[in-house]
């Protein structure tokens, strides 16, 4: 094959050794990896063949066809990028490059505590939200700098219940923060995974509401990028080649209300709500951000210097952050704690606030009902109930779903039963008093459900553990 192909070039009217001289290489190349990069040299030779004389560049790509080079179609576009990057061929009306800038490390050290309080107050100067969220962010985009070193990539999904609470300038202030921002208002899901591969930028979604809900493809993308070495496997060129595209990348998806439910069960959640009119936020100007390029510069360096702690840094975690939320918060509160002073302590208070008030906004029906027995059990002393009364409880229940349930007419037995037949709970007759037996519940056929599916009810003294999987009680 590399024999035959050397004849081509020898019998084309190409006047460039070059690509005689690199082609050999080229061949060898794909012969040994299928999926590799085409040389440089050689693709700089064929390149200059190719903007030179573009009919001969076509009488060469038919040769190669006949010789067994299977590759034309991946060859196009190698030269294609190679075109792109040189400005040697206008792109007219089909888009610009990715512009993608990496951010300049500081050139001293960097104080971590005093990093993280400067990110936290630049965050605040320009978007109203409370001091947890703002911590919360402070600590992602540190994230974003060394998002490598760690398994899990939470997504940071900025949400609001209407428009005009500040998404749009969070996400410009974010861009001038994080490592490699590229900022996208809608992205189909071809374009995400290959932007992903790359670039491996901290990708900016906005108005995610508006083509993220019923997009199952995209969706599934996102999902994959929420653990090292997600990808998905597409096939490419003329042979149908399978090839894996990774989707593990840092992520900020903004929205008008809560992403799908698999998404939010990824993601750092920041609320926003609308300003009022006796809170203050300077405007923000993309063109005036050099006091954010220069924090960034500051981050950059931060997280050169510490990278190597925080690949194998085990935080102390809260005890009802557990399972998929611990894993969100895990980064975070490591970058806290190698920061160290209070932080690490209001790191945990900040994702105590966010995922509380998160969890109970997503949580199952099944889950909710599981709680709420849990709550009454305690609060009324009583090992067992009948099924009615324990539906009259639920219903009584302020701010819960209980006492619209079942098309408006509340909780009923029949309906509790339901509800709590997926975790083995079933009713069974019971004896109440001497002369009084009925269906219901005992305390003790709970225990197992509320252990598997509910934090601890008590919190205790945070503590290290070892196995990151298990909530601590």
């Amino acid at each position: 094959m590399t024999n035959d192909l050397k004849n081509i070039v020898a019998n084309t009217a190409i006047k460039s050794t070059d690509v005689a001289e690199h082609l050999d290489q080229l061949v060898n190349q794909v012969k040994t990896d299928v999926g590799a990069p085409f040389e440089p040299d050689a693709l700089d030779a064929i390149a200059s063949v190719k903007n030179i004389n573009p009919a001969e560049y076509e009488r060469l790509r038919v040769k190669l066809k006949q010789a067994g080079f299977n590759r034309l179609g991946e060859l196009d576009k190698a030269l294609e990028r190679l075109e792109r990057e040189s400005g040697a061929h206008d792109f007219s009306g089909q888009g610009n490059a990715l512009q993608i800038s990496d951010a300049v490390p500081y050139p001293e050290p960097v104080d971590g505590a005093e990093l993280l309080e400067e990110l936290t107050q630049a965050v605040r100067r320009h978007v109203v939200l409370s001091e947890e969220a703002a911590l919360a962010i402070a600590l992602w985009v540190i994230f974003t700098y060394v998002f490598d070193v760690f398994f899990i990539a939470p997504i940071l999904a900025i949400q609001s219940p209407e428009k005009g609470c500040g998404k749009t300038t969070l996400l410009d202030v974010l861009a001038a923060l994080v490592s490699r921002p590229l900022s996208a208002s809608n992205i189909t899901f071809a374009a995400l995974f290959r932007t992903i591969e790359a670039a491996t930028p901290t990708l900016l979604i906005d108005e995610a509401d508006t083509f993220a809900q019923n997009n199952d493809e995209l969706r599934g993308i996102l999902n994959s990028g929420h653990r090292k070495g997600g990808a998905v496997i597409r096939t490419v060129g003329e042979n149908h080649t399978p090839q894996n595209f990774a989707t593990w990348c840092p992520k900020v998806i903004a929205s008008i209300r809560k992403l799908p439910d698999t998404l939010q069960d990824r993601s750092i959640v920041i609320p926003l709500q609308r300003k009022r009119a006796d809170e203050k936020a300077d405007p923000f100007r993309g063109d005036r951000a050099g006091h954010l390029h220069a924090i960034a510069s500051m981050v950059c360096r931060w997280a050169l210097d510490n990278r190597d702690i925080l690949a194998d840094y085990e935080p102390e975690m809260p005890a009802c952050i557990f399972n998929r939320t611990a894993d969100n918060c895990r980064p975070l509160l490591a970058i806290a704690e190698v920061i160290g002073g209070t932080w690490a302590e209001k790191a945990r208070s900040a994702m105590l606030e966010l995922n509380t008030k998160d969890r109970d906004e997503q949580e199952s029906f099944g889950i909710q009902i599981l709680a709420d027995i849990r709550e009454i059990f305690s609060r009324e002393l009583s090992g067992k109930f009948k099924s009615d009364t324990l539906s009259d409880y639920l219903r009584s229940m302020e701010g819960r779903p209980w006492a619209d349930w079942n098309r408006g007419k509340g909780m009923v037995p029949t309906t509790l039963a339901n509800l709590l037949k997926p975790f083995g709970i079933k009713p069974s007759t019971k004896r109440f008093t001497a002369n009084d037996t009925a269906k219901g519940y005992e305390r003790d056929q709970f225990i197992e459900a509320w252990t598997r599916y509910l934090p601890p009810q008590e919190t205790t003294e945070p503590s290290r553990r070892n196995n990151p999987h298990q909530p601590i009680c």
